[in-house]
């Protein structure tokens, strides 16, 4: 879930098991921010990293991601909120199936969540961050609490997870 490399898009549909929207557009997406923004892009499976040429990615950068994004008719969620993750490690420690997440998710409405670090804008479909994936490993994989997880990380993108672990 968490490791790109080991992530083939094929091996797994992030649309049809979270989306809202189809993903298979993501590269189109990904290539107007490019075009607009006069950025540089590393594919990521169904997450992609937009690099600005400057060396560090403004918040003007940021914005402009932002308003491509929205004027693409995409629902922008800038960062994972608690109780959206809690909300999604309770039904899936209830044993709620991956398809009844995914309804109870796609009613928030949001399609992705567009994050801002030091060198990139991280664009990643709602709800497939680090803190859902945290969230999604130890309530299916590992069947422990979050209270029992530690997370380390190296990037403003990766705040959320501190959020959610205990």
């Amino acid at each position: 879930i968490l490791v790109y490399d080991y992530w083939p898009p094929r091996d797994i549909d992030v649309a049809k098991l979270y989306g809202t929207k189809d993903y298979g557009e993501l590269q189109k997406i990904a290539d107007a921010i490019i075009k607009q923004t006069g950025a540089t892009t590393n594919e990521k499976t169904a997450t992609f990293s937009i690099h600005p040429k400057e060396i560090f990615a403004t918040d003007e950068f940021y914005r402009k991601v932002v308003g491509v994004m929205k004027g693409l008719g995409y629902s922008i969620r800038s960062k994972s909120d608690a109780e959206t993750v809690k909300e999604f490690f309770s039904l899936a420690t209830a044993g709620k199936s991956d398809e009844e997440i995914r309804i109870a998710m796609q009613k928030k409405g949001w399609d992705f969540y567009v994050s801002k670090s030091p060198l990139a804008i991280n664009i990643s479909p709602f709800p497939m961050n680090k803190a859902f994936g945290i969230a999604y490993a130890a309530a299916k994989i590992h069947n422990c609490n979050l209270e029992n997880v530690v997370a380390i990380a190296d990037d403003q993108g990766d705040i959320p997870l501190f959020d959610i672990v205990g």
